[in-house]
């Protein structure tokens, strides 16, 4: 099941010129290349175990009764996006395929990434993505948690009882399916005053060329969680924590190798997220987006496009 897509870096963080990398064959150049990943989760198939107590309760000798125990409960809950998200912000594998594609599109006369190119540059995220990649931050958060158990008691037991959340094992499969890129200069034409600013590639309509499939599966990360609405009422003496690491990933290759489709994520797109970093003309605007209000953003240039800017390679 998918839980999450996302991309790093973040759309509305793309909004600042500070967050796009300077050319460094250009005054007035600038780029990005954006990696898109999603994380589907599924439950393992190991048997659930027991976790922490939740409650500890005794009865009287020769009393059998009928109870409806409710139990309320704050757990400290990991949230799987975010965690991957800052982790992923900082994995050197992530960076050095990046800077692989970038020095592929420096060096074509198209903005585009030849195919050989795009098989070294996965193969080697794929070398090292395993044996670098830890949760570097961990993003949790409070939640509470009611647990409403009714039971019968048998009149004979007079030993504690201890009511145990039950632990499964939950896996999330993490994928880079998308890569998107851009260039933006500003460059000055034979007969103008001031600079104005370009993108390569070009956008055509509806057609963008600046996009790279890949559907590759990278790592799956690991996590005991708390199975909803489900508890068990056993002796005390019978009870031992079985999950030792709660709310903690362990990270190992991929286990899902399976390749499924992904269409192209529904976010906003560079050209539109360019004409706020990169303004056609200084003009006072906004510094703070949200992704809808980046997806109302024209892709192309405010006017129409002459031959100059076309012809000029940037």
């Amino acid at each position: 099941m998918v839980i999450c897509e996302f991309n790093v870096p973040f759309s509305v963080d793309l909004t600042k010129e500070s967050c796009w990398n300077k050319a460094l064959d250009h005054p007035y150049g600038y780029y990005t290349i954006r990696c898109h990943f999603q994380i589907r989760e599924r439950q393992a198939g190991d048997p659930a175990l027991y976790g922490r107590k939740l409650a500890i309760f005794e009865t009287c000798n020769g009393v059998q009764p009928e109870t409806i125990h409710t139990i309320k409960t704050r757990l400290i809950a990991t949230q799987v996006r975010e965690s991957f998200c800052e982790s992923l912000k900082q994995n050197e594998s992530l960076q050095k395929f990046t800077s692989m594609l970038s020095s592929a599109l420096s060096a074509s006369n198209v903005g585009k990434v030849s195919s050989e190119c795009k098989v070294e540059a996965q193969d080697k995220l794929v070398e090292s993505f395993r044996d670098s990649f830890r949760f570097q931050t961990l993003v949790t958060k409070e939640e509470e948690r009611e647990y409403k158990l009714t039971y019968k008691i048998d009149s004979s037991i007079t030993t504690r009882l201890v009511t145990v959340a039950m632990y499964q094992r939950y896996v999330y499969d993490l994928y880079l399916t998308w890569v998107d890129y851009l260039n933006v200069r500003y460059i000055k034409g034979p007969l103008a005053l001031r600079k104005k600013r370009i993108k390569r590639p070009i956008v055509d309509g509806c057609s963008h060329v600046n996009w790279i499939k890949f559907n590759l599966p990278l790592a799956s990360a690991s996590i005991w969680r708390p199975l909803p609405d489900s508890a068990v009422v056993i002796p005390e003496a019978s009870y031992r924590n079985e999950v030792d690491a709660m709310e903690e990933f362990t990270v190992g290759a991929p286990e899902d190798y399976h390749k499924y489709f992904v269409a192209r994520p529904d976010c906003p797109t560079l050209y539109q997220i360019s004409n706020v970093a990169f303004p056609l003309k200084w003009v006072k605007r906004k510094t703070d987006y949200t992704e809808d209000e980046l997806k109302a953003i024209e892709e192309g240039e405010t006017d129409a496009i002459s031959w100059f800017w076309r012809s000029n390679v940037m």
